[in-house]
């Protein structure tokens, strides 16, 4: 209520003193409440706990109606809605007829309150006109939140009819159910587990299994497990955790002792009890004696220890990520995890007795037996290791003999190394490009300002030889090659410059926009039409504007050069996701030669280009600047002719109502 308060006064909806009002009410509730529950607490009297609760919701009536008439009176007539929430809370948990003791005392402090609003002995506080509500209308108001209250009052009333006859039912359901249990030849409970296990219930044949009384049991807080044997209190705890990592029911048998020191053979059943949430309640379960047939199930019993060994061990041996094989001596293969049959895209009984080779006949599978080989051959007692690399992923390879069973076999991990040599990758290359960036931006910096002083000479000689038109033709031959350094210089510059740069909240379709008007003159030079399909509707985000401008002009003006007259360059943007990520992929595509084979590979170096006249920092500047923006540049041949240059950019979470104002302002 007081955070609702905050916010009304932050957007200006209620003012300051109203606020101050609000925040005094709201603490006179929260004050007054610890001593008069303790009063309540202590009071013995039926009569008086009545009175006192009463006086209670009078006072938490008056704190309400503070809050309303700082609300704005009756205009915050919606405020209401917490005497209807107080009267519906008394109505459920006392008699019948207090929710309209309550529901009258709502009224005529309400009343009260716009009373004495409309005759001035209360400042009137306005919430959303500037005119006070006709004293009519007022009225009309006041009699129908009245109304109202009484309406929940009345139905408060019949809920806690209805709840008093449910309760009655449930006392007479919990007696039958009681006399169910007593009669059933065993123990039936209800427990919590855990470190401090809790029994909730026990009913039935309990002093006769145990020789102690159900309350003996729960009053000392003891666990039944305590009274199992020690030699199998461990695999019985065993049993029931595993039971309730699988959500399955249990059947365990195990000793019990009976307070006269004798052990006895029980069979205990029961199942795990979940809420909604899916969150373990509590154990339920019947323990039964079956001393009789214990030793017709002695064999049995021990093969379900192996069989529930087995099944944790293959439970632990599929839990890992990366694929293991186990191969005997002769290089086949005898069991393989979860992972491992995903890998080979065959089950256990489809792999089982093969050769590595025999799965797949291609690496890393290859590799990996070639690894087999070597660590039976050479007797290793160490792992050997191996990195491979197979359609797109890198696999790291490791093989031991191990004689830790009955016969030697070898372990093979094959774990997916992608990610790491990927970033490793990575991280060399930004480091190279870093050191080259550095280098040339300080170069550049420093022959720029000379080439300053000879662009001056060459105008200066203009001027001075202005009469020997002979000299013309070497001086504009000097001039071109200036501005050809020029433009050099910087281009070297823009590659070396710092990726810490202002980013604003900007269109995506603005930034291509502008990037194809500024290469609309090489476009019309080059008699090359640039079509524009764009499904971004006005998607905007936190953006290096002048980088993405270089980035698309740097594309777009290779992409012009490199596409034949009359022909078309096509610039697509989409937006795409993958659950909680955005981003918007720009394609330009050409309909001229494409890129070579070494052109792939090397598009995005540093000062490489096929290009006459071409200064190789294109494509580079248009990596450095993606990079920059988390996003990744891929550049490939269309299979109809021409190449296709993508941009991929990751979209940040900045499109709040005012960031799209600002980005459309």
């Amino acid at each position: 209520m007081w955070l609702a308060a905050v916010a009304a006064v932050l957007f200006e909806i209620i003012p300051l003193s109203s606020f101050l009002g609000i925040s005094a009410a709201v603490a006179c509730l929260v004050l007054f409440n610890p001593p008069t529950l303790w009063v309540l607490k202590r009071l013995r009297s039926r009569s008086a706990v009545r009175s006192w609760s009463l006086t209670i919701n009078f006072l938490e009536i008056v704190g309400y109606t503070s809050i309303i008439h700082f609300a704005g009176g009756i205009e915050a007539v919606f405020l209401t809605l917490i005497y209807a929430a107080l009267i519906a809370y008394v109505g459920i948990l006392g008699r019948k007829y207090l929710p309209f003791i309550v529901a009258g005392m709502c009224s005529l402090l309400f009343g009260a309150m716009v009373i004495a609003e409309q005759a001035g002995w209360l400042p009137h506080r306005s919430l959303l006109t500037v005119e006070p509500i006709p004293w009519r209308t007022q009225v009309e108001i006041l009699l129908v939140s009245i109304s109202l209250l009484f309406v929940v009052a009345s139905l408060a009333a019949r809920a806690s009819a209805l709840l008093w006859t449910s309760k009655k039912k449930l006392r007479a359901s919990e007696s039958q159910f009681r006399t169910l249990v007593e009669n059933v030849p065993g123990l039936v409970y209800l427990a919590v587990p855990g470190a401090s296990p809790e029994i909730l219930y026990l009913g039935g044949s309990v002093e006769e299994f145990t020789g102690l009384t159900a309350n003996e049991l729960m009053t000392d807080n003891r666990s039944l497990l305590e009274l199992c044997h020690p030699d199998e209190r461990s695999g019985v705890g065993s049993k029931i955790d595993l039971a309730i990592l699988d959500r399955t029911d249990y059947v365990v048998t195990y000793r019990l002792r009976h307070a006269n020191g004798d052990w006895r053979w029980i069979e205990e059943r029961g199942q795990p009890v979940y809420d909604e949430k899916g969150s373990l309640i509590f154990l339920e379960g019947i323990i039964l004696e079956i001393a009789e047939r214990k030793s017709l199930e002695k064999e049995t019993s021990v093969r379900q220890v192996i069989q529930q060994v087995a099944r944790e061990w293959q439970l632990t041996f599929d839990s890992v990520e990366s694929p293991i094989f186990v191969l005997d001596i002769r290089g086949r293969i005898k069991r393989l995890n979860r992972a491992a049959r995903e890998l080979s895209g065959l089950s256990f009984n489809e792999c089982g007795g093969r050769l590595l080779r025999e799965i797949r006949s291609s690496e890393p599978w290859l590799e990996a037996e070639r690894l087999v080989s070597e660590v039976i051959a050479s007797r290793a007692g160490s792992p050997l290791h191996r990195m491979v690399s197979s359609e797109a992923r890198n696999w790291q390879l490791t093989a031991t003999l191990s004689p830790r069973f009955a016969e030697e076999r070898v372990i093979l991990i094959m774990q997916d190394a992608t990610r790491i040599v990927e970033l490793e990758d990575s991280l060399r290359r930004g480091e190279k490009l870093a050191a080259i960036g550095a280098l040339v931006g300080g170069v550049a910096h420093e022959v720029r300002n000379p080439l300053f002083g000879v662009s001056a000479t060459i105008d200066a000689m203009r001027a001075s030889f202005d009469d020997h038109e002979e000299l013309y033709p070497y001086l504009e031959g000097l001039r071109s090659q200036v501005d050809r350094m020029a433009d050099l210089m910087n281009s070297l510059l823009e590659y070396g410059r710092s990726a810490r740069v202002e980013r604003s909240v900007d269109r995506f379709e603005e930034v291509i926009a502008q990037a194809v008007a500024d290469c609309r003159p090489l476009a019309e030079g080059l008699k090359v039409e640039v079509i524009q399909n764009l499904e971004l509707d006005g998607l905007a985000s936190r953006i290096n504007r002048d980088g993405l401008v270089s980035l698309l002009s740097n594309i777009l003006s290779n992409a012009l050069q490199h596409s034949p007259p009359g022909s078309q360059v096509i610039v697509d943007a989409v937006v795409g996701g993958e659950g909680s990520e955005r981003w918007v992929e720009c394609v330009v595509s050409d309909s001229g030669s494409g890129f070579s084979a070494e052109a792939l590979l090397r598009a995005s170096e540093p000062f490489f280009s096929r290009r006459p006249g071409g200064m190789g920092l294109g494509l580079a500047i248009v990596e450095r600047i993606a990079e920059d923006h988390g996003g990744k540049l891929v550049i490939v041949n269309r299979p109809e002719g021409g190449a296709e240059v993508k941009v991929r950019l990751p979209v940040e979470k900045v499109l709040e109502a005012e960031e799209r104002a600002t980005a459309s302002a």
